[in-house]
């Protein structure tokens, strides 16, 4: 990622060497908790794009009274992004030639704190038990679990406290780790391979079940918790029950033979995320490949291993999903499967031919792993090195050559994998036949939609968010796949440079849009009021929408 973002770079430096330099504008404004409206000094603001000069924006640093100002932005719309140490917030402004804009104020959340302790059935304190916040949101419109925050090992007494992000509802989660300890990094450094658990059930001790937030066995009778910006929230008691203690067993295989495999393994209910803390015990077999997972509830897990490959290639893996009821598990076999180039090939739509264009392809593992990238020329060809055999979620852009992001009708249209769509759907490698690819359709027909929020007196109304969802998109699931969404600048205006044609619904909202289930929610309620939009072929369509009423929703 930083080569190609470092490529995108130096492509449209060069690209803007040689035009007229604009007039540069500047931007002010001050920096306060979200929370308690208190400044915040030495917080880092950027904003996005590039300088009038034609190289990177600057940036600047708060001072005492939570003040910055950002200098040397060109003409157009700028995203101002403040950075602290537990949080970040965002604002779009648009600048005039010169312009000197002031009192853009931002407000990040700042992380919270929830604390609490875990007993039993019995109210007896329950020690060594893994707490971590599980936050529930979509991905590719499959609802999933995904560890979010900061985790927790109760100490002597029972007691836990972690860090979580404010604002965005989680679940709390209280489960028995196979590194049972009250040390973190213990669980960070791994578990043995082969446990020492005795081989006959009724000699192991009682394991703590996983348990929610009060007290539930699943996600359905789960109490979800929202903080406010810096809250600490003590008294999240979680009531656990002990039940049957159950072993998994099997063999990791490379090459067509057992090895010598670095491994982890976690309950399926739960999904790392990309790019978050995930408390999974890890481990290493021997040369025999043998491993021996102990301390499991009944329940659906996941074993995943990998094999790091010579030279810069991603390491091969491999993952087995494994369901444990009222006994224990043997005889498993986990394949390492060696990573695959990925090949593609980029086509336009054949009723809109058009001039040369590039298309970024993004791949986005649903197990965490790294992201895969590629920028290739429209029509042509391109080869993803080195991609493990999992699921992607696959992000497909298109812009004139240097991706100089002026207004453009180009956008995606479609990309399939293996015969079947896969720009709003999963794509799991290795489900295609043969040696078949990526097939991405590019089109030239794209419109544009701008638009301005304003209150009943015609006011703008700035820091606010447009929902944008084709108007098929009826279920959560349909949403969270299709779902658009910006923000509004300062004066209240919006837009979208390039979207298909189609028939579509938007809607204001006060909170920043995510995709989960109580936010999916609110839009399904919302239809009903959100304002009809329908974009003809490289039309241009502009929309004045009002702020709709109702509670905000995370």
């Amino acid at each position: 990622m930083p080569k190609l973002l470092a490529a995108l770079l130096c492509a449209f430096a060069a690209a803007h060497a040689q035009r007229p330099l604009p007039a540069a504008g500047t931007i002010s404004g001050v920096v306060k908790d979200a929370g308690s409206g208190a400044p915040i000094p030495n917080a880092s603001v950027e904003a996005s794009g590039w300088s009038a000069s034609g190289g990177p924006t600057p940036s600047a640093i708060t001072d005492v009274e939570g003040r910055y100002k950002l200098f040397n932005l060109p003409p157009g719309r700028v995203s101002v992004k403040v950075t602290v140490a537990a949080g970040t917030a965002r604002r779009s402004v648009t600048l005039g030639a010169g312009q000197d804009v002031t009192g853009i104020a931002l407000a990040p959340s700042l992380r919270g704190i929830i604390a609490g302790k875990v007993v039993d059935e019995f109210n007896d304190r329950v020690t060594g038990v893994c707490v971590t916040a599980i936050n529930r949101t979509y991905r590719q419109g499959v609802l999933q679990s995904i560890y979010h925050g900061s985790v927790g090992i109760t100490n002597d007494k029972g007691e836990y406290r972690i860090r979580v992000p404010s604002g965005a509802a989680v679940l709390v989660l209280a489960q028995q780790n196979g590194a049972a300890t009250a040390d973190v990094g213990a669980i960070q450094r791994g578990l043995r391979p082969i446990a020492e658990a005795p081989y006959d059930p009724k000699l192991r001790k009682q394991l703590v079940a996983p348990s929610y937030y009060p007290g539930a066995n699943s996600v359905d009778g789960a109490e979800a918790i929202t903080l406010r910006s810096g809250e600490v929230r003590e008294g999240v008691d979680i009531r656990i029950t002990r039940g049957p203690s159950y072993c998994a067993e099997g063999t990791i295989e490379w090459n067509g033979a057992p090895a010598a495999m670095g491994f982890w393994f976690s309950a399926a209910r739960v999904h790392r995320g990309y790019g978050t803390y995930h408390p999974e015990p890890m481990a290493r077999t021997g040369l025999d490949g043998r491993f021996r997972i102990c301390d499991l509830s009944p329940g659906e897990y996941t074993v995943s291993a990998h094999h790091n490959s010579p030279g810069p290639r991603i390491p091969d893996n491999g993952s087995l999903t494994f369901r444990i009821a009222d006994k224990d598990v043997s005889n498993l076999s986990v394949v390492v499967h060696p990573s695959a180039d990925l090949t593609g090939e980029i086509a336009w739509d054949v009723t809109n031919p058009a001039p040369q264009v590039e298309v970024l392809m993004m791949l986005y593992p649903l197990a965490g792993a790294a992201v895969s990238s590629v920028r290739a020329a429209a029509p042509g060809s391109f080869k993803i090195e080195g991609i493990p055999p999992q699921d992607y979620e696959v992000r497909a852009y298109a812009r004139p050559p240097g991706f100089d992001m002026k207004t453009t009708s180009f956008y995606v249209k479609e990309v399939t994998y293996g015969g079947a769509s896969v720009l709003h759907e999963l794509m799991h490698m290795g489900a295609a036949m043969g040696n078949d690819g990526l097939h991405v359709l590019v089109a030239n027909d794209g419109a544009s939609l701008s638009g301005r929020l304003a209150d009943r007196d015609g006011g703008g109304v700035q820091d606010s968010y447009i929902v944008l969802l084709p108007a098929a998109a009826e279920t959560a699931s349909a949403i969270a796949k299709s779902m658009l969404t910006t923000d509004t600048d300062q004066n209240g205006a919006f837009g979208w440079d390039t979207l298909p044609p189609g028939k579509y619904l938007a809607m204001a909202m006060h909170t920043a849009p995510v995709l989960t289930p109580e936010f999916m929610a609110r839009v399904i309620q919302m239809r009903s009021e959100a304002t009809p939009v329908e974009l003809a072929p490289k039309s241009a369509v502009n929309l004045r929408l009002v702020p709709l009423a109702g509670p905000s929703v995370r």
